[in-house]
């Protein structure tokens, strides 16, 4: 006999409850990224997922363990609540960029970029400040994509010079010339003059795919 949609929905709420009281109980064992797995193995139907959806941004707040999952979920289901995902990532991103916790801000720049989410000047002022190269490259691409308004990052255009490409921020400064993102300090294409890396840009190397989003995330008006 087939679920319905009261059944599923009733189901939902009733595994919500259950994960938070476990995950009271065992903080560090992420409880909630679990229940986000078991529902990529679900069809969920649009009526389900506009109740899942909810529930889901109020727990990763607690639980950012569950922000690759939740992406993964945005690209099966799309967006409904569009306010309450800006509002959730806006909130993950003003509270981990004081600590320079870049796993946490990546993760949430890349769901805006493949949900077409806007974050607002606010935290972009605070993002641009975040000494992590993949948050950099994350950020920079939203930016270009019209979801992270900011002018400058004096921080991040201050890696773009040919001794950056033997430091631990190589990567910044190879990608984000790359992708054209971000223009040299000096002015001159120091990945050009660099007898290594100037085999990369030789054959397109390049490290971060940002051609496969557009799209890749449908609305709930799609469905």
């Amino acid at each position: 006999m087939p679920v319905s949609e009261d059944d599923e929905s009733r189901s939902l709420y009733a595994l919500f409850d259950r994960a938070a009281e476990f995950a009271g109980v065992f903080p560090f064992d992420s409880v909630f990224t679990y229940v986000a797995k078991r529902l990529l193995d679900d069809s969920l139907s649009i009526t389900s997922w506009a109740i899942a959806e909810p529930l889901l941004l109020r727990a990763v707040l607690s639980e950012p363990s569950m922000l690759p999952v939740l992406a993964e979920l945005y690209k099966l289901h799309g967006v409904i609540d569009q306010e309450g995902l800006a509002a959730t990532l806006e909130a993950i991103c003003l509270y981990h960029a004081p600590l320079q916790q870049g796993y946490e801000i990546a993760w949430a720049v890349w769901i805006a970029c493949i949900t077409g989410t806007v974050l607002s000047s606010e935290v972009a002022a605070k993002i641009i400040e975040v000494d992590d190269d993949i948050v950099a490259l994350v950020a920079l691409d939203a930016r270009n994509r019209g979801l992270l308004p900011f002018w400058s990052s004096p921080l991040w255009e201050g890696r773009m010079s040919e001794s950056s490409l033997y430091s631990s921020h190589w990567l910044l400064a190879y990608e984000a010339l790359a992708q054209q993102w971000l223009p040299s300090v000096s002015g001159i294409d120091y990945v050009l003059n660099d007898s290594f890396f100037s085999i990369l840009r030789a054959h397109n190397v390049k490290f971060y795919d940002a051609s496969g989003l557009a799209g890749q995330v449908m609305s709930h008006n799609d469905y």
